[in-house]
C-alpha cells in the first residue's frame, strides 16, 4: 500500500514538475518560430537564434525524458499502433538531428533501401527511439566524427543500425547500458549532460514493439554501434487517407485561453501569421463569456488555469448548444495519458502538450479529415 502511494506521489510530482517546465518553454519555442519568419538578421543574430533553438529543443527533450521516467517505472507507457513506413520515419528523424551534427562539423550518413519497409507501430514512439540513439551518438562523438544509420530487411524483420566513431563503451559494461539512470564513463574534459534514461526508454519501447536492441563497442575511443530489430508488417497499399505534407489549412476564428500571457501572445501571433483570426483571454470566466458571445471555430484552452481549471471551463462550454460546432483543444503542460483521458471526458476534441508546433495546432483546429 505504502509503495503504491509513494509511486503515485512520485508520478504526480514529476507531472507537476514537467508542467512547470513546459509552461515557460512554450512561449520560448513559439518566439523562435516567430523570429524565423523575420528577415535581415546579422550573422551574429542568426547564430544566437540557432543556439537558442537548439538549447530550447534540448530542454524539451529533457522534460520528455523526465516524464517518461515515471511512465516506465509505473508501466504506464502505451502505444497507438498504425502502419509506419520505416525509411521515411528514419529520414524525418535524421533531419531533426542534423542541425546538432553540422554545428559541430560532424557527418551524418544515411544508407536506406529504396524499397519501402512497413512496420506496425506507434510512429511517435518509434521516432523517439531513433532520435534518442542519434542524439546519443552526436553527444559522444568528437568534432569531425561520423554517425551512420543503416536499414535493411532480413526475413520477417527490419534491422536498423546506428553507429558512430565516438568515445565508445566499455565492453564489460555493455549489458548495463540499457538500465535506468546509467551513463557511460566520460572523459573528465568532456562531460556531457543527460538524465541517463534515454537508452532505458529505447529498450522499453523496442520491446513493446516486439523487437530487440543490442549495443556493441570494442572499447574506449573505438565508437559504438546499436542494432535494433523489429518485425515487419505487410501493407497491401499506401493509406488512401494519407495527408499531404503541405496541405493548406482554412482560416479559422480561434480563442486562445492561457493565464501565461507570454504563451497566449506568442501562440496567438503564430496562428495570426498562419491566416487565422485570433482572440486571447487570460481568465476562465472571461473565456466562457467571450466564447459564448463570439462562437469561435476553435478554443485553445490551458488546463492549469487559476480558480476554475480548464476541465471545468470545457464542461461549461460543452453545455451550451451554441458552441456545439466549436472545437475544444486542450493545450497544456500536463501530458500524461490520464491527463489526456480527463480532457476527453471533459469534452475536449484534442489534447496537445506544450510546446506544440504550429502544424499540430492547425491539424487539431481543422479536426479529422
Amino acid at each position: 500500500m505504502g509503495s503504491a502511494r509513494s509511486g503515485r506521489r512520485k508520478d504526480e510530482f514529476l507531472a507537476i514538475l514537467s508542467h512547470e517546465l513546459r509552461n515557460p518553454l512554450a512561449p520560448i519555442i513559439a518566439s523562435i518560430v516567430l523570429l524565423r519568419r523575420t528577415q535581415g538578421r546579422s550573422p551574429d543574430e542568426q547564430q544566437a537564434l540557432d543556439i537558442i533553438e537548439r538549447q530550447g529543443q534540448h530542454l524539451v527533450k529533457l522534460v520528455d525524458d523526465l516524464l517518461d521516467v515515471a511512465r516506465i517505472t509505473l508501466g504506464k507507457i502505451s502505444l497507438h499502433k498504425e502502419p509506419v513506413e520505416l525509411t521515411t520515419l528514419l529520414s524525418q528523424v535524421a533531419e531533426t538531428v542534423r542541425p546538432f551534427v553540422t554545428d559541430d562539423d560532424k557527418i551524418l550518413d544515411l544508407e536506406l533501401p529504396e524499397e519501402e519497409i512497413w512496420l506496425q507501430g506507434d510512429p511517435t514512439r518509434l521516432s523517439q527511439v531513433f532520435a534518442n540513439l542519434l542524439h546519443n551518438s552526436v553527444k559522444f562523438t568528437e568534432r569531425g566524427g561520423r554517425i551512420e544509420v543503416r536499414a535493411w530487411t532480413e526475413g520477417s524483420h527490419a534491422h536498423v543500425e546506428v553507429s558512430d566513431t565516438g568515445i565508445g563503451l566499455d565492453p564489460a559494461k555493455l549489458s548495463s547500458v540499457f538500465d535506468m539512470f546509467v551513463q557511460g564513463e566520460q572523459p573528465v574534459d568532456r562531460i556531457v549532460t543527460g538524465l541517463g534514461v534515454g537508452l532505458a526508454l529505447v529498450r522499453t519501447l523496442v520491446e513493446m514493439h516486439e523487437g530487440s536492441v543490442s549495443a556493441f563497442s570494442e572499447g574506449a575511443g573505438k565508437g559504438s554501434r546499436f542494432l535494433i530489430s523489429l518485425p515487419t508488417h505487410h501493407v497491401e497499399m499506401r493509406m488512401s487517407s494519407e495527408k499531404e505534407a503541405d496541405a493548406p489549412f482554412k482560416s479559422a476564428r480561434i480563442l486562445v485561453v492561457d493565464d501565461n500571457i507570454d504563451a497566449a501572445l506568442t501562440i496567438g501571433r503564430l496562428l495570426e501569421l498562419a491566416g487565422h483570426v485570433v482572440m486571447t483571454i487570460h481568465d476562465s470566466e472571461q473565456a466562457i463569456q467571450q466564447a459564448i458571445a463570439e462562437q469561435p471555430d476553435a478554443v485553445l484552452l490551458d488546463i492549469g488555469l487559476p480558480g476554475m481549471d480548464g476541465y471545468e471551463v470545457a464542461r461549461r462550454l460543452r453545455a451550451d448548444p451554441k458552441l456545439s460546432r466549436t472545437r475544444l483543444i486542450a493545450l497544456s503542460g500536463f501530458g500524461r495519458e490520464e491527463d489526456k483521458r480527463r480532457s476527453l471526458e471533459a469534452g475536449f476534441d484534442a489534447h496537445l502538450t506544450k510546446p506544440a508546433d504550429l502544424r499540430a495546432l492547425q491539424e487539431a483546429i481543422a479536426g479529422p479529415l
